[in-house]
């Protein structure tokens, strides 16, 4: 929702970004229609047609933070040219995450809260486990739990593969942003994910000399491949986003003045 970037939008903002945070139906304090269905091509669809209401045919950055990468990504075959440089953080790769095995259960679950006698506690089960991993359930409205897994529970990890592969492919620049100890996502997800997008692992970024960033000892690597660049923290666990807004937004500016 529009509440994960409330730290990285400022120092864009300061930097003479406009700043366009969108809540998907369902988050924020927005309802979900019920016909609604969190596929690729109506997330993709929802975002392009909210930004073209506003008159915006065409955007310099579009952020993604986690499962909402995939949406992202998914711009680049559904509506290309649309945008200009991604930037995906903490992101979904090519197989379910850490926080999402065993996927068949994430499935389940979902399905679970569409039977009517089992939907009140299937709700209050996920908001213990949504809890237990780091979400403040205080800054969360009615049925934003539900909708999470509503969402993580239809991600389409193979066209997500594609999205990716077809970034790499046409060498379109992104920021590929992680932590490196990121409790949801594992380094072998952000591995897999590298080489597609045309940029480099955690094993090769270890073996390149002054990979690592320069005045922030949270930085563990800050890495560019062409006109792309990955930021590796040391810190942050899942939301480098909050913790490290100002370094993130500054490698944004900077990639923007060169595209």
């Amino acid at each position: 929702s529009h509440f994960d970037f409330r730290y990285l939008a400022p120092p864009l903002s300061e930097a003479g970004v406009r700043i366009i945070r969108i809540n998907l139906p369902g988050f924020g304090p927005t309802v979900k229609p019920h016909d609604f269905i969190y596929t690729p091509m109506n997330k993709a669809n929802f975002v392009v047609g909210l930004l073209q209401a506003l008159g915006i045919d065409k955007v310099d950055i579009g952020i993604g933070h986690s499962m909402g990468c995939a949406t992202v990504a998914s711009l680049a075959s559904i509506h290309p040219n649309f945008v200009s440089l991604y930037a995906l953080l903490a992101s979904c790769g090519t197989r379910a995450h850490r926080s999402l095995s065993p996927y068949p259960f994430v499935q389940l679950v979902a399905k679970l809260l569409e039977v009517p006698i089992l939907h009140k506690p299937t709700s209050a089960l996920l908001n213990k486990i949504y809890a237990s991993i780091g979400f403040n359930l205080a800054k969360t409205v009615k049925d934003e739990i539900n909708n999470s897994q509503r969402l993580c529970a239809i991600v389409d990890f193979k066209f997500n593969t594609k999205n990716l592969t077809l970034i790499g492919d046409k060498k379109l620049p992104i920021l590929l942003g992680f932590s490196l100890n990121d409790h949801m996502v594992q380094h072998a997800i952000f591995n897999e994910m590298s080489p597609l997008l045309g940029l480099k692992t955690l094993p090769e970024m270890a073996k390149i000399k002054d990979a690592q960033g320069i005045g922030n000892p949270h930085v563990a690597y800050d890495v560019t491949t062409g006109k792309s660049r990955q930021l590796v923290f040391s810190s942050s666990g899942h939301y480098l986003q909050k913790f490290h807004a100002k370094y993130i937004a500054k490698a944004l500016v900077e990639m923007l003045n060169d595209i």
